[in-house]
Order: structure tokens, then sequence, then C-alpha cells
């Protein structure tokens, strides 16, 4: 019998090839775009769960308040909380810790090699984590002072085909390090990607006691593992006097106050990541488009399988007459609508495996055609195909098989009225989704055009920064300067002690009037900073080169003076570590992303540590080439050796930004298709109008009527659909736009150009496939659609 019915629905198939060629190509372009939407969502909640104990590592993180009001939200604070949680807290099993990582510069037989992310770590950390260890022990590699163990691919870097353990390499601080392990490289889906982790009692020999205390450095990580029986909650309920006994009662006299928390290691990087507010909106606004798709998806194999059964009244009925029961013609249209399906599941795989190379353009990874069909994603597509084979084929079978052979034989079907409220329902929506998404597309360009354009208050055009590495080039700086002066087209140079890409440091200072300190954004900068960067100066002087009292001296922005409530901060003072005078403000500029306003900003040109780490080259060449070599030849006399480290600061901003623009693209690729889908809906809904009036089409054509006067007849309903479906969709996308810009501090207008233009073009691509088809069909011969078969 099955076989009966996949003959039957294969005959169907061919017979109509332009509604299944739309049906096969709507279905198809929408399971493979799910299918890369379900991948980008399932990767990006996947973080971190291959590790064996993940349900019970958490991070620890401590939210700083001051004056009773929340400062900031961070897992870096001082290396002894660990160790103290271990002993207080009997739920913890084990911890570890490690120093935030940073590119480090690595020497093996006078050859350099820069090596990105490196950790400084407990030996307890191969402990928490699964990682798989190639070479060396992980429970004792990390056991002793200057001991390192690398990751597979930097070990080849450096080592090539030599066995690395056992080696000595070198780091720029002079420091020799013994390779003690392997590990294979961290998936992609892992928030904890080192390239190398160095012994964390290495950091002992570098810094005092006190660095290392309660009261030390805000530099260092710390997870924990609790135990089988023990939970979050309980752990959490025991921090306030934790916290107190072991430093707030130190702070309570000025206001400060620290209270910690744990973070699940399996949501860190969804939850609270540096780019996790973002993500979650991303991963949220797919899974919508997805569904979308989907829908519009089965809309379209609705209306089309409805417009394909016009014609096959009389079959049903004959059907019927013979003896054919309900069941079987249920059965007969389930096994053709599971029949288009199965056939559009096939075509989205050789759609996906040709569009793989254009998703990783866009997420930036290199995923494989096996990385998409992963076990989770190959059930879930299976599932969705299955849903969608009795979702969308019950519907229309259900309705056609519910008709008398009498009434079926006699006049044609869905000729009654009420019969088209769910279709005209469908249509609304399908028009809606449409419009809406592209007002949302021209809107989220806008507003990345935006912050592309933005003036932000300082020159990021042609400025080279470079890293300042190694002891003699920190020392030397002056005089490095000084020769990159004599560069033809270098206009200026300054060292800092950071760039004014994704924000600066802060420090607690207490200005003249405030009893307690208050965390202050603040960059230590030669006097030629503000020459380099041409950043105005308002009021009163900018440092004096080579001045003892400068020393002292701060220069504060407009954002400090406005957070201060003073008209006139020149000859105020702010204290750390003694009394500093304010001699000068400057204007503001944005040294942050622009999600953030602009903070107030401490400059100094004295810093605390003596050295600075960046040094900002100004050029002015269209011998780009020339002078960026000459720049490297007086780097490489400083260098000692040490590469150089070097980028634009236009590009760096960029690089600030790469997730919108990651989102932008993939955002406007899907909403096409989404779009796309939904006008192959509106093609095929346009047929089922025509099939319906067709010898209404010819009776008005003999008795006189013009084609302009029957194509405007008939596409009025249309145009009230998309009237119906803009006063849907304009709400709709102003709310969602709106939320989306909340992120931003600084937001372009929102046009109402926008709205009337993905109006306009919806109306008019619309019009002209329902125009085509209503003329086609208007200047054929009235005979041919009058006659009775």
């Amino acid at each position: 019998m099955f076989e009966n019915y996949l003959k039957t629905a294969l005959r169907n198939l061919l017979q109509k090839k332009i509604f299944s060629l739309i049906n096969i190509s709507g279905f198809a372009i929408g399971i493979c775009a799910v299918v890369f939407i379900l991948h980008y969502v399932q990767f990006n909640l996947s973080y971190d769960d291959y590790h064996q104990n993940a349900d019970r590592i958490f991070r620890v993180s401590v939210v700083s308040q001051i004056k009773g009001s929340d400062d900031f939200d961070s897992p870096v604070f001082t290396p002894p909380i660990g160790p103290a949680m271990l002993k207080d807290f009997p739920e913890i099993e084990n911890y570890t810790r490690y120093r935030t990582a940073r590119p480090e510069n690595l020497i093996y037989n006078n050859n350099t090699y820069k090596i990105e992310d490196v950790a400084f770590a407990e030996n307890t950390f191969f402990n928490l984590f699964s990682v798989e260890f190639i070479s060396g022990n992980p429970s004792s590699c990390l056991s002793a002072p200057n001991q390192i163990a690398l990751s597979k691919s930097t070990a080849g870097k450096i080592f090539g085909s030599e066995n690395p353990i056992g080696k000595i390499i070198s780091a720029e601080n002079n420091e020799n390090y013994t390779v003690t392990g392997v590990y294979e490289d961290a998936p992609k889906n892992s928030e904890l990607r080192f390239n190398g982790i160095a012994s964390f009692k290495t950091l002992y020999k570098n810094v005092n006691g006190n660095a290392m205390g309660w009261n030390g450095g805000h530099q260092y990580m710390t997870y924990v593992l609790l135990k089988k029986d023990s939970y979050k909650k309980s752990v959490e309920e025991k921090f306030p006097s934790f916290m107190w006994s072991n430093i707030n009662k130190y702070f309570e006299g000025i206001g400060v106050k620290y209270s910690a928390y744990l973070q699940p290691l399996k949501d860190i990087h969804t939850e609270y990541s540096e780019n996790a507010k973002g993500l979650k909106t991303n991963i949220m606004i797919f899974s919508i488009i997805a569904l979308f798709i989907i829908l519009l998806a089965c809309i379209n194999f609705i209306n089309l399988f409805m417009a394909r059964s016009i014609k096959r009244n009389k079959e049903i009925g004959i059907r019927k007459v013979l003896g054919a029961h309900r069941k079987d013609i249920l059965y007969q249209f389930i096994t053709e609508s599971s029949l288009l399906i199965v056939v559009s599941a096939a075509v989205a795989v050789f759609l996906s495996a040709a569009a793989l190379p254009v998703y990783n353009r866009f997420t930036g990874q290199e995923f494989t055609f096996l990385n998409l069909l992963n076990i989770k994603l190959i059930i879930s597509a299976l599932l969705a195909v299955g849903l969608l084979c009795l979702s969308a084929g019950f519907y229309p079978s259900f309705v056609l098989s519910s008709f008398q052979p009498a009434q079926i034989i006699k006049k044609p079907l869905f000729n009654r009225p009420g019969k088209i409220t769910l279709k005209g329902a469908l249509v609304v929506f399908q028009f809606a989704i449409s419009i809406a998404l592209i007002i949302c597309t021209l809107l989220i360009n806008n507003q990345l055009d935006y912050i592309k354009e933005k003036e932000l208050g300082f020159d990021k055009e042609n400025q080279i920064c470079i890293s300042l590495s190694g002891r003699r080039m920190k020392a030397e700086y002056g005089s490095m300067k000084a020769e990159m002066l004599k560069i033809k087209g270098v206009v200026n140079a300054a060292v800092s002690s950071g760039i004014p890409v994704n924000g600066f440091t802060s420090n607690g200072y207490s200005p003249e009037g405030f009893q307690n300190p208050i965390m202050i954004n603040v960059v230590d900068a030669e006097p030629d900073f503000l020459k380099t960067y041409n950043i105005p100066l308002i009021t009163g002087r900018n440092f004096f080169p080579e001045s003892l009292a400068d020393k002292d001296a701060y220069l504060v922005n407009e954002a400090f003076a406005r957070k201060m409530n003073w008209k006139d901060p020149v000859g105020k003072e702010i204290e750390r570590n003694g009394i500093h005078t304010i001699i000068g403000v400057v204007k503001d500029f944005n040294f942050a992303s622009l999600h953030d306003r602009i903070a107030p900003l401490i400059i100094t040109c004295n810093p605390e540590m003596g050295e600075y780490d960046y040094m900002t080259v100004k050029i002015k060449s269209p011998e780009l080439i020339s002078v960026i070599s000459s720049i490297r030849n007086v780097y490489n006399s400083f260098s000692d050796g040490m590469p150089m480290d070097y980028t634009f600061i236009d590009e760096s901003l960029q690089k600030v930004y790469e997730q919108e623009s990651i989102f932008r693209e993939i955002f406007t690729c899907f909403a096409f298709i989404a779009v796309v889908i939904a006008l192959l809906g509106i093609l095929g809904l346009t047929l089922f109008a025509v099939e319906r009036k067709k010898k209404e089409i010819a009776i008005r054509k003999a008795l006189g009527a013009k084609i302009a006067g029957i194509t405007l007849l008939i596409s009025k309903q249309f145009s009230l659909w998309i009237i119906l479906a803009n006063i849907i969709a304009w709400p709709a996308a102003y709310y969602f736009i709106k939320k989306w810009l909340a992120d931003y501090a600084y937001t372009a207008e929102i046009s109402f150009l926008s709205f009337i233009l993905a109006a306009a073009g919806v109306f008019v691509i619309s019009l002209i496939i329902i125009c085509f088809y209503i003329i086609r069909a208007a200047i054929n011969n009235p005979v041919e659609s009058l006659k009775y078969e």
C-alpha cells in the first residue's frame, strides 16, 4: 500500500514542477539556514561542557562596592581568596588560580617567538580541568618555580619536531623556564584557551608578600571545585562573613565593600564573559529568526499544497466514490508532503556544504562539514524534519479529505466564504515578518555605520601603536622616540601606559572634598600624548617636558569635572600616594567602546611602575611600507631580538566592534533568507488566487473588462494584507531595535525612512509577482478557462 502512495506522490511531484520547485527551494533554503543557526547557538551554549567535572566547577567573581553602590563586577581579584575558601568552606573539594593571560616573548636557540595567552597557574589547574596531555605529568608539571607546560601548537612552533620536555626557554624578563609538559590545544568552545601555562610559584619570586595578600593586585582568576554533595547556594550564603573577616573589615572606614559569588563554568561564556551581553542577544535573535524561517517554510508549504490541490478535487472525489476512506486520503497527502520535505532536506545538505565557507567567513571560525553534523544537531534536524512532515502535511490533508464526493466533483474547493480566513492570516504574517526584518536590517546597518564613522575626539588615522617589550626598550624609550622622529614621514610620537581603544585601567583616588576614594580611569602618558592624538586642551596647560614639579600633576577630562561638579578643576587637588594638583582639563574623547559613556579620566606623566607599555607613532607619508620598514629598523636597534608587535589604531578600533560586524553580516544574511522564503510564499499565494479566480477572470474579460482593471481588482486584497502587515511589523521592529540599541551609549537616530523603504520594497516586489501572474492569466483565451473538462 505504501508503495502505491509513494508512486502517486512521486508522479504528482513531477507533474507540478513549478509548485514542487518552489516548495523544495523554500524548504531546502530554510533547513540550511536553520542548521547553521542551530550550530551557532549550540556551539556557543556548549562552551566548556567537555570538562569531566563541569557541573561542579565555579569561578569566583567579586562585586566591588563604594559607598553602597555597585562599582564593578569582575572575576579578577587578589590571589589569596582560593586558599582561604579551601580552608574555611567544607563544601570546597579543590581550587585553582591563575594570573590573567597575556602575551609573552619566549626565546629558544636565539629565536624569539611571540606567544599569545600565557598564564601562570597553580599545579591544581590540571586537576580541575580536563586537559589531555601528550607528554609530561599533569600532576607535577607545575609544582616548582620556573616550569612551563605548552600547548601542542605552541610546542610545534618553537621546537618543531624536537622533544620539548626538559628544554630551557627564556622570557623577556630574563627568567628561564623548563618545559615540563605538552598538552592538546583546547577546543574552540572553551574560555580556557592558553598557549602556555607557567607555574604559579614563579610569581612568588617576582612580587613581594603584600602583593600576594588580600590587599594585593587584582589580576588573578580563581576557580573552585565543589564536592558532589555540595551546592552553590550553601557556599554563597557563607560569603558575607567570609569576606568580612578577611578583607571588608579593613576597608569599612573608607566605604569599600567586596561581595563574592560563584559563576557556573558552563554559564561563563554566555552569562559572564566580556561579550556575554551581546552574545545572549545574538543567540536570542538568531533563535527567533530560525523559528521565523521554519514557520515561513511551513506556511509556504501549506499555501502551495492547497493551491496544488484545487486541481485535484475530482481525483479526491473519484477516489472516495471508488471506496477510498478518509484515512487513505490522509495517508496519500502526508506521503506527498513527507516526500517533498525529505527531498528538501537532501538538497539542504548540499546547500550547507556549499555555504560552509561563507559561514566560516562570517563567524571567523574554521568549521568543517562534519562539525555541522554532530549528534545533537543531527537529532535536532531529524526531529525538526519529522515535525515538519506532520505539521505541514496534516492540515491540508485533513481539510482535503473531509469533503464529500458529490461536493468535491460538482464545484471547486475552498470557494466558500470564510475559508480564506487562515490564508489571509498567514499572508499577513509573512508580510509582517518580511517588513520587520528589513526594517531591523536597515537600522542595524545604520547604527554600525554610525559607530564606524563617529568622531571619537582624537585622531585615529595613520597612528601606529608599538608594544614596548623588554627591559631595555622600556628604560630607553626616550632615545627610541628621538630616533623615530628622525624618520621621514613620522610626524610625532608619544609613549603611554595604554591606548584609547578598549578602555584604560582604573585606580582609587580621593578628590578634594571627598573623604573616601572613588575608582577613576587613568592613563600614564608623556606630554606629547595630547599632540600625537590631537586631543584639545580646554583649560589650563599641558605637562612641561622634564619638569620635576609636573611629575605629581594631573590632567583630567571634562567628564571628571562634571562628576566632581567642579566648574574650574584647575588648581584642585587629588590624593593618591600623596597630593596631586590638576593643571589642565582636556576635551572628552572616547577611550573605550561606544557601548559606554565617556567616563572620568585622569592623565598622569609619572607611571606608578616607572614604565610605559606603548609608543604611538603618527605618520603622514604615501610611502607607508618604507616608513614602517624604517620604524622596524629603529625598533630592532632597541629590542634585543624581540620581534616588533604593532598595530594601527583604526584597525584596533575595528576589532573592538568585530562581534558587531559579524552580527551585522549574519543577521543580514539570515534576514535575507527569511524574506526570500516569504516571497516564495507570496508567489504561491498568488498562484493560489489566480487558480481560484481563473474562470472569474475569463468571464470578466469576455464581458469586456480591461486587463488593468482585472489586475487592480484582484490585487486589492493583497494590498490590504500588506497594510495590515505594516501595522503589525512597525511597532514590533521599533520595539526590537530600541531593545538592541539599549546596549549602546551612543546611538544613531531611528530613521522613519527605514520603515518607509521596507514597506515600499515589500509592496513593490510583491506587486510585481502578483501582477505578473494575474496579467498572464488575464491574457489567456477565455474559452480555455471556461470550458468544462
